[in-house]
């Protein structure tokens, strides 16, 4: 692939750090990006030539990428998600997607669904839907909701299972086949991680939907975690099975995805229980899982030099999500101090973050452009906010003394109020430079930080002199 940086012509806007923030590089973002590109199979979507899975997190750097004034990466993620619709991947009789597929055209999966799996992909669909503006995106999404609903949903307990079992024989009949045979079992176990992930999901087909049973649902699920699965002191167990007692309190991944679902759950009913379980468990993560260089042990791997690679790309992955979590908890709170931990996760992650790191990248576009909006909470319009939910680092805030219209704030600076959808979307575009509203952002309002518009190579060379003046 031949470079960009070989033509000046080529100019890249880039999110500039804030000062305190000198050590987390914009850069890493481009750097994943070409390296997904150099991935990508541009004839069947995806990425790599062999087997083929659905990866959330490069798929959502991908369709976000564009918000911050990457031009035409979005793309790839579009392509690819329309590819695996319409293959063996996605169940066409039961909805629901398969784990992965052997072959390069997603044909010959392997046939268990996972709820993670599934959950991601509502997220990726809605936000392929906001990208692009595909009604099909849509659909998508309420179907794969739907699976989850329809088979993966645990009524007795309150929960969704872990996995829905592989049984080839079954998934290569018809619908008439099917319905001769019993369909493949439900782990009943419930997980906490994944659960927390689909109430997010579903909370987010609520903003999109405006029907309150996408809603409900999650917060069945939240309620439910709260109730059984995350103690007083904010610790959070990873795994309960019938007749036992919720076990293992250490996984990274329980904090990162629970605290994340914690905060949407406030933004969406702002119930402040959800916001003070929210900040117990971020507390309880600060006093027993962090390490001396700012991030986080994960149970699993608990040294500070992890012995593999696979152990190094695990633990970078879930503390840059549970760095997202801190900033979500900085814009609901206005306590810096969360913002603080979130820098100090990226400066510990440092070189152990592999270059190719998709979470890391997603994490890093968060924190370099946080945005809040603010609004009066007496009158809270889902028609009004649900666009804004599939924006990058954007927190819902709600305030009953901003009377006057949604406040949109960055870096503590706020912007005149919005009264209607489109003052708000005109203030969105002018912070995340939308690609289809706006194609080339040269000025802002002075209340704005400036974007970087640059060679790499030139913000290379800033960037260096920077870090040693």
């Amino acid at each position: 692939m031949e470079s960009k940086t070989s033509d000046n012509s080529q100019h890249t806007p880039l999110i500039p750090p804030r000062p305190g923030d000198r050590d987390v590089s914009p850069y890493l973002i481009e750097d994943v990006l070409d390296w997904l590109e150099d991935e990508y199979d541009s004839r069947y979507g995806g990425f790599g030539r062999e087997s083929k899975s659905l990866d959330a997190l490069p798929l959502l750097l991908l369709l976000w990428s564009d918000t911050w004034g990457f031009r035409d990466r979005s793309k790839l993620a579009v392509h690819t998600l329309k590819a695996a619709y319409a293959s063996g991947l996605r169940d066409a009789i039961e909805d629901g997607f398969f784990h992965y597929a052997d072959k390069r055209d997603w044909s010959s999966p392997h046939h268990e669904k996972l709820l993670s799996d599934n959950a991601w992909l509502v997220q990726c669909f809605l936000v392929a839907h906001a990208v692009s503006g595909l009604s099909e995106f849509a659909t998508a999404a309420w179907e794969t909701a739907g699976y989850m609903d329809n088979v993966l949903w645990l009524p007795d307990r309150g929960f969704y299972g872990s996995l829905q079992e592989s049984d080839d024989d079954y998934y290569s009949e018809d619908v008439e086949g099917r319905r001769r045979r019993s369909a493949p079992p439900v782990d009943r176990a419930v997980y906490a991680n994944w659960n927390a992930l689909a109430a997010t999901s579903k909370l987010l087909l609520a903003w999109q939907s405006g029907r309150n049973s996408h809603g409900d649902r999650a917060l069945q699920v939240i309620d439910g975690l709260i109730e059984n699965m995350i103690e007083s002191r904010g610790a959070c167990n990873h795994y309960w099975a019938e007749g036992r007692k919720p076990q293992l309190t250490g996984n990274l991944s329980d904090y990162a995805f629970v605290s994340l679902a914690l905060g949407e759950a406030f933004q969406y009913t702002q119930d402040s229980k959800y916001l003070d379980v929210m900040t117990s468990v971020l507390r309880f993560c600060d006093e027993n899982l962090k390490a001396p260089d700012g991030t986080f042990h994960d149970v699993t791997h608990s040294d500070e030099k992890p012995p593999d690679v696979a152990g190094v790309n695990q633990r970078a992955q879930y503390n840059a999500l549970l760095a997202a979590a801190y900033l979500m908890a900085a814009g609901l709170t206005q306590d810096h101090a969360y913002r603080d931990t979130a820098g100090a996760i990226f400066e510990g992650l440092g070189p152990s973050a592999p270059v190719n790191h998709p979470a890391v990248a997603l994490a890093t576009g968060v924190f370099l452009r946080s945005v809040s909006v603010i609004c009066n909470s007496r009158d809270r319009d889902l028609s009004l906010w649900s666009k804004t939910r599939f924006l990058p680092g954007l927190v819902l805030q709600y305030d009953d003394h901003a009377a006057q219209g949604a406040i949109v704030c960055i870096d503590g600076k706020c912007l005149k109020p919005a009264s209607t959808r489109q003052h708000l979307t005109d203030h969105l575009s002018k912070v995340y430079s939308l690609k289809n509203r706006v194609e080339h952002l040269t000025e802002y309002d002075d209340t704005l930080p400036p974007f970087f518009t640059a060679t790499r190579d030139q913000a290379r060379q800033a960037d260096h002199q920077l870090h040693n003046a």
